[in-house]
């Protein structure tokens, strides 16, 4: 089963994401079978934020189901919340 991932790259403190199409059971660094956009995601700013939403509407229609995150990114409810250790 295909599913629509964040994947995540960038630099240590600060991380871009990938927005992928891979196989459900497949390690997040894996193989890819596409990338239709990315989100370049920022604390107290508006983030910076591509989606091939042609792409995005055929991957849906042929089956991959998008996470949680994704879904909240294409329907414009994702906030940003910078993770801190304790």
């Amino acid at each position: 089963m295909l599913k629509i991932k964040l994947v995540r790259k960038g630099k240590k403190n600060s991380p871009t994401y990938r927005i992928c199409i891979q196989e459900a059971k497949q390690k997040l660094g894996g193989k890819v079978v596409e990338t239709i956009g990315y989100i370049v995601p920022k604390e107290h700013k508006k983030h910076e934020m591509a989606l091939d939403k042609e792409k995005y509407k055929y991957w849906v229609n042929k089956g991959a189901a998008p996470t949680t995150a994704v879904l909240q990114l294409v329907e414009g409810k994702y906030k940003y919340k910078k993770y801190v250790s304790d």
